[in-house]
């Protein structure tokens, strides 16, 4: 449709401007500890898996920052899909999670644009551990808005209540991951 071919077309673009498919994160390279999202291997369906724990890393202020990170990651997550996989697994762990320093909506629809814009269909599933509460509510209140495709990617999970993250990943993954 041309609707597609627009999207097509305008992501070539982008990526050609910002050579997107080789960007490295400099920060990364400086302080390999800088932000913390990266691949840590294959689901049971042989999709490969990155994690991301914002507590983690030190710097989570720069939106721009954060999509070079991101696409980096992404690019990284494409390189390890075997031969007929197309999509991958993100784990967001929000076990150091600061509403203080953690939320920035900028940063957050910076990178889930990149992802819906660039990176079409490519999320598997989105699981959440250990969202705040606050998170949750946003969720209940903002999901009817969107599509369900996109609602049944993402799943809640807890360390210390039901739905059990233990339950939800003998699922999904192998058990040295």
């Amino acid at each position: 449709t041309k609707k597609t071919l627009h999207m097509i077309e305008a992501s070539a673009k982008w990526r050609a401007e910002k050579n997107y498919d080789s960007i490295v994160c400099e920060k990364c390279l400086c302080d390999p500890n800088r932000h913390f999202s990266e691949f840590v291997g294959w689901d049971l369906e042989h999709r490969p898996v990155m994690i991301s724990a914002m507590g983690h890393a030190p710097d989570r202020s720069d939106p721009q920052e954060s999509i070079v990170h991101s696409v980096q990651q992404f690019n990284n997550l494409v390189r390890h899909m075997p031969e007929g996989v197309t999509k991958w697994i993100n784990i967001t762990d929000f076990n150091s999670y600061s509403y203080w320093s953690d939320t920035n909506p900028k940063i957050a629809n910076a990178v889930t644009g990149v992802m819906a814009d660039h990176f079409p269909e490519r999320l598997a599933k989105m699981i959440l551990v250990d969202p705040p509460s606050a998170f949750w509510v946003f969720w209940k209140v903002f999901s009817p808005f969107i599509d369900q495709r996109t609602k049944d990617k993402v799943v809640f999970v807890y360390t210390e209540s039901k739905p059990s993250i233990d339950d939800e990943f003998a699922k999904l993954f192998p058990p040295h991951l």
